[in-house]
């Protein structure tokens, strides 16, 4: 990217629209840092960040000194210069629990009617998948103006590690100039560049948060639980979590339960949440317990309708990995054994089992079905469906050569 031809500019001068342009800055961008809030430009005009953020003091007082920086209530566009603009103002939810876009849409107004030349927005405010779709069809007039979806992933306090620091720079775009422009920006920063589209973008950034805020609820729900018994030291017992080595290494193996699929099987977890959600009824306090159950019988649900829609009781049906979990020949509680059954009792005719560690066991277990055939290794045949019921490289190398029309993918890994 030609610096002379390009200006990198930031809309709104919180932690997270700061820390975006201090960054770029320090990497030799020239910034033009944008806010409405003129106590705020005065005081980081003065060198001073006005709220408490480690880093950026130092970082804004060199970069003004180099002229990387300048701050302004406004973009002096030029026919001259292409811009890419960064758009970190808030969105509120009001009273419907809806998010407000109104800082959104004021800045989408301004670059409507005073951009001269093109302009590459990444919006990185917080909003629900579709918006920025939404943005680019109704809120978008100047047909030099195209939009992407850059979500920020950064925390209020660790903003400037976070940013410089990443593990992922999400892209979400439909016009392929974003997929130059990003590769280019964001060369020199850490964190794997993952290109998708701006739904998926959206969607990435409010399951990151929904995953947060289940953790930190699903602690507290535990700690009213261990309250109401009494006798339980909640210290200790979050102590000896958070030495679960699952947490460690990168990627952490803890990364393998944070995947949907059928549901959770196997021999502990599903009878252990039912013994604790029985318990804690007790004491009030099931309903999150409650909610992890419904929500494993809904997806296998899901799955099993979406089945059952695109077959027939003479379907031919493959289902790869029987086992209740990758590497495993335990069957006990499978998800996969439990879908086998559903077809049985809808009087479904050719099912065929495929499992390298469980072949045996599961021979044993429908020895007295007609309907069942077990194989160790799956098999192309025209025309029947493959469901994919295990992760495992041996299963997904053999669908690479099977038709995804016949393919039915429950632990989304195609």
């Amino acid at each position: 990217m030609n610096s002379q031809s390009y200006e990198i500019c930031v809309f709104g001068l919180g932690f997270v629209g700061l820390t975006t342009a201090l960054s770029f800055a320090e990497k030799n961008y020239k910034v033009v840092g944008i806010d409405t809030n003129q106590n705020l430009l005065n005081e980081l005009k003065n060198g001073s960040v006005p709220f408490n953020e480690p880093y950026l003091q130092n970082k804004l007082k060199k970069n003004l000194n180099k002229k990387n920086l300048s701050l302004s209530n406004k973009i002096k566009f030029s026919k001259k210069k292409k811009y890419i603009i960064f758009i970190c103002v808030g969105t509120p939810v009001d009273n419907q629990s809806e998010y407000n876009l109104t800082s959104i849409k004021k800045v989408i107004k301004y670059i409507n009617l005073n951009a001269n030349s093109d302009c590459y927005l990444y919006l990185k405010s917080t909003v629900l998948p579709g918006t920025t779709e939404m943005i680019k069809k109704k809120l978008i007039i100047n047909k030099k103006i195209e939009i992407c979806s850059n979500p920020e992933f950064l925390r209020e306090g660790k903003a400037w590690l976070d940013f410089n620091n990443a593990d992922k720079i999400v892209v979400g775009y439909d016009n392929k100039i974003f997929l130059k422009i990003s590769k280019i920006i964001y060369k020199n920063f850490k964190g794997e560049l993952l290109l998708v589209n701006p739904a998926t973008a959206e969607f990435i950034k409010q399951t990151s948060n929904a995953m947060l805020s289940n953790m930190i609820s699903f602690s507290n729900n535990l700690a009213l639980l261990a309250e109401k018994f009494k006798k339980i030291d909640i210290k200790k017992t979050f102590e000896a979590i958070h030495l679960d080595k699952r947490f460690f290494g990168y990627p952490a193996q803890i990364s393998s339960y944070i995947y949907p699929g059928l549901g959770f099987g196997g021999y502990c977890l599903p009878k252990d949440i039912q013994a604790l959600s029985n318990f804690s009824k007790k004491y009030k306090q099931d309903y999150f317990f409650k909610n992890i159950i419904k929500v494993n019988n809904d997806i296998f649900q899901h799955h099993l309708k979406k089945i059952l829609s695109k077959t027939n009781k003479k379907s031919k049906i493959f289902i790869l990995g029987l086992s209740f979990k990758e590497g495993t020949d335990d069957i006990r509680q499978s998800k996969t054994i439990n879908l086998t059954d559903e077809l049985l009792k809808r009087n479904y005719r050719d099912i065929i089992l495929c499992d390298k560690l469980a072949s045996e066991e599961l021979k044993e277990l429908y020895t007295n079905s007609k309907a069942v055939k077990v194989f160790v290794k799956p098999f192309y045949k025209k025309n029947s469906i493959y469901v994919i019921g295990s992760t495992e490289k041996y299963y997904l190398n053999f669908l690479k050569k099977i038709p995804n029309k016949q393919i039915i993918d429950t632990k989304y890994s195609q």
